[in-house]
C-alpha cells in the first residue's frame, strides 16, 4: 500500500515537473501585396474567431496594410475595438533581401546594387525586385510615423521583419521582436531572450546598435504544419523545457484554404490552444520581465534632431536640450502602452519632473515638425535599480 502511494506521488511529481509552456502567442503577418478588401474581410473573421476563443492576436501590419487602414475611418475604428479586446498592433517589414520586398528601406542604392541579381533597374531607373515588381518608394521613417498613428493610445512595442541586418530598417529602440521559421515545429518554442543588432555602417550612415527581446514562432499554413506543432506541444519531454510556444500565419494562408470551413487549420489551432496561457507578445514579455539593455550614457543623443536627453538613468528629473529654440512635443509611454506624460516645449533647455511615475523603463518620443524619434529611458529614483 505504501509502495503504491509513493509510486503515485512520484508520477504526480513527474507530471508537474513536465508542465506545458506557461504562455502561448499567435502572430498574424499582414503581408505587402495583400492589402485589399478581400483580405481585410478575412482578417475580420480571424480576429472575431480569436476573440471568441479568447486567443489574443499580435497583428503585424506591413506598410501597405497600415496605409489601407489609415485611409478608412471605419477600419481605424475596428482596429481600436480589436485593441480594446486585447489584440496587439505591431509592425511588419519585408526588407530588400525578401522576395516580396515592401518597397521601403533605409539601405542606400549602392547596397541595393550589391544585392543583385535579386534586384534590377526598370526602364525608369527604379530598383525592382524580380519576383515582386515593387519599387523603392521611401526610407523607413514614413512607415514608423504611420505605425505610431495606427497604434493610437497603445504604444507600439513589437516588430517582425525579414532582413540580413535587422538594425538597418528596425524601428529604433523598439523593445520586442518576433522571429522563427518553418523548418521544424521546435522553432516555435523559446524562452524570451535578447539580441543586439549592429552597428552597421553603410554609405548613408551607421545603424544600431539596438537590443531587443525576442520570442520564436513556427509557421503554420495547413494541416501538416498544424499537426506537427500540436504534437510538439503535447510532447512534454520537449515542450516543458520552454516558457513560450508561438505560431504565425499569413492572412492569405487562411483565405486560400476556405476561410469559412471550421476545419481550416487556423480555427483548429484556436480550439487547440485556447485556455493554454494565451497572450499577445507584449504581455508575455512583460510577464517574463524581458527588458532590453538600456543605455546609461549621461548625454545620449536622440536620433538626428539635435536633441539631447540626460541623465539616463534618471532619479526622476530629466533635461531635454536643444541647440536652438524650436517647438517639440514630448510624450512618455510606460511599457504597458499607457501614456504617462505629454507636453509641448520651445526653450533650448527644458527640465522635466517625473517623480510622479514609478521606477522602471519608459519610451520617450520627441517630435519636431519634421520627424519623431524614440528612446528608452530609465527612471530609478536615487539611482536604485528598478528591477
Amino acid at each position: 500500500m505504501k509502495k503504491s502511494f509513493f509510486t503515485l506521488l512520484l508520477l504526480i511529481n513527474i507530471f508537474f515537473s513536465q508542465a506545458q509552456p506557461q504562455h502561448s502567442f499567435f502572430v498574424i503577418h499582414c503581408d505587402p501585396g495583400y492589402a485589399d478588401a478581400i483580405h481585410w474581410n478575412t482578417l475580420i473573421k480571424m480576429v472575431d474567431s480569436a476573440t471568441y476563443y479568447n486567443v489574443p492576436l499580435t497583428m503585424e501590419f506591413s506598410p501597405q496594410w497600415v496605409n489601407m487602414i489609415l485611409s478608412d475611418q471605419n477600419k481605424i475604428t475596428r482596429v481600436r475595438s480589436w485593441q480594446q479586446a486585447g489584440h496587439e498592433v505591431a509592425g511588419h517589414h519585408h526588407g530588400i533581401y525578401h522576395c516580396m520586398w515592401d518597397s521601403l528601406t533605409n539601405y542606400p542604392i549602392d547596397s541595393i546594387e550589391a544585392n543583385q541579381p535579386v534586384y534590377t533597374q526598370d526602364a525608369n531607373g527604379n530598383w525592382v525586385a524580380n519576383c515582386d515588381s515593387g519599387i523603392l518608394k521611401s526610407p523607413m521613417q514614413p512607415f514608423f510615423d504611420s505605425l505610431d498613428v495606427i497604434a493610437g493610445d497603445s504604444l507600439l512595442l513589437t516588430w517582425g521583419a525579414s532582413d540580413e541586418h535587422p538594425e538597418v530598417d528596425l524601428y529604433p529602440d523598439l523593445l520586442y521582436r518576433t522571429t522563427g521559421g518553418r523548418d521544424s515545429a521546435a522553432q516555435g518554442f523559446s524562452n524570451p531572450y535578447t539580441e543586439t543588432y549592429g552597428p552597421t555602417t553603410l554609405s548613408n550612415g551607421t545603424y544600431g546598435p539596438y537590443t531587443v527581446c525576442l520570442i520564436n514562432y513556427f509557421f503554420i499554413d495547413g494541416n501538416t504544419s498544424l499537426t506537427e506543432m500540436q504534437n510538439k506541444y503535447n510532447d512534454l519531454s520537449f515542450s516543458s523545457q520552454y516558457k513560450v510556444a508561438g505560431v504565425v500565419t499569413h492572412v492569405f494562408n487562411v483565405k486560400n484554404q476556405n476561410q469559412n470551413n471550421p476545419n481550416n487549420f487556423f480555427y483548429q489551432w484556436l480550439r487547440f490552444i485556447s485556455g493554454k496561457g494565451c497572450k499577445n507578445v507584449r504581455d508575455i514579455m512583460r510577464a517574463e520581465g524581458c527588458i532590453p539593455q538600456t543605455t546609461t550614457a549621461e548625454n545620449d543623443v536622440s536620433g538626428n534632431i539635435d536633441v539631447k536627453i540626460y541623465p539616463n538613468p534618471s532619479d526622476g528629473n530629466i533635461t531635454i536640450k536643444q541647440s536652438h529654440p524650436a517647438n517639440i512635443q514630448v510624450t512618455i509611454w510606460a511599457l504597458d502602452g499607457k501614456r504617462v506624460f505629454h507636453k509641448q516645449y520651445y526653450n533650448t533647455l527644458n527640465n522635466i519632473d517625473l517623480h510622479f511615475i514609478p521606477d522602471g523603463i519608459y519610451s520617450i518620443h520627441i517630435s519636431t515638425p519634421e520627424k519623431t524619434v524614440r528612446q528608452k529611458i530609465v527612471i530609478a529614483k536615487g539611482h536604485r535599480n528598478p528591477f
